[in-house]
């Protein structure tokens, strides 16, 4: 009984998702036949809350005239709400990763090729239900996120770094190095800052680890931080200064912009990749010579 009642249950959910993407695919072939939010598809264009919400009160009146009886008689209002969320984002964002990309709970999203997304949340990576329709699909998308940060790829750089607007860290890999790409890796910028004590209280330091930390950073010794990715170094670093005496000039060098600096007297440089034409970079290396 528990295996027919888990298969029936597979079953259900399955359905549901093909009849949700029926009216998803529907709904978006008839938005792209109207002239709905032409001006907010162009790639340069920003998209504003205002016009965000706008798009979505189209979607919903087209979506009742699409689909008459059914859009009521067949879908909740939460899938009502997913198939217009689904179209919006196509259409303004990202597609399918857009959505992961507001829920808080994902902290990293790997995009491996057109029908494999994972995500990391707490981290323990998890694949994700969510897929592009086909290698087309998401060459659209990768057009899209590289004119927001402005850069190219090309078989003299397939592959790029990219801080994006809100601070989160974009590595984008396509062919040649990446035959079975494009990939795509996004990690989020956690807004969370830790100071030591609060460290302590999460059970990531000791007490006396703490104290012999905060001493070093008085002492102004020269720390080094390293570990695999995600393994806390920036958590870290916020946390040692914190411990900064006010007093100090605090110079922070970035390939991306992650420090939480909260001192009076800070000063930041930030890396600058080169230019589409190859020029203007300006490595740490220089940064740090001049700082």
């Amino acid at each position: 009984w528990n295996l027919s009642h888990h298969s029936a249950g597979m079953c259900v959910r399955f359905v549901t998702d093909v009849l949700l993407e029926s009216f998803v695919s529907r709904l978006r072939s008839q938005a792209a036949q109207s002239a709905l939010a032409v001006p907010d598809l162009e790639p340069e264009s920003v998209v504003t809350p205002e016009s965000r919400a706008r798009v979505r009160r189209d979607l919903e009146r087209l979506a009742h005239l699409t689909f008459r009886g059914a859009w009521q008689g067949q879908l909740t209002p939460p899938q009502q709400a997913h198939v217009v969320s689904s179209v919006v984002d196509e259409l303004l964002g990202w597609g399918p990763i857009e959505a992961l990309l507001r829920d808080p709970s994902v902290s990293e999203i790997m995009v491996n090729g057109p029908f494999q997304i994972f995500v990391e949340r707490q981290g323990r990576l998890e694949r994700a239900s969510a897929t592009f329709r086909n290698q087309d699909h998401l060459m659209m998308v990768v057009e899209r996120i590289l004119s927001t940060v402005k850069r190219r790829l090309s078989i003299a750089e397939p592959s790029l770094m990219a801080a994006l607007p809100d601070g989160s860290r974009l590595h984008i890999a396509a062919a040649p190095v990446a035959p079975d790409g494009p990939y795509i890796t996004i990690r989020k910028r956690s807004h969370e800052f830790l100071t030591m004590d609060g460290l302590v209280r999460a059970g990531t330091l000791s007490a006396e680890a703490a104290e012999a930390l905060r001493a070093c950073v008085r002492g102004r010794l020269n720390l080094l931080i390293t570990g695999t990715a995600s393994s806390g170094k920036t958590t870290m670093l916020n946390a040692l200064a914190s411990e900064i005496p006010p007093r100090e000039r605090v110079v922070a060098i970035e390939e991306f912009p992650e420090l939480q600096l909260s001192g009076q007297h800070v000063v930041r440089f930030e890396a600058k990749p080169p230019s589409i034409e190859g020029r203007w970079a300006v490595s740490m290396t220089q940064l740090l010579q001049q700082a």
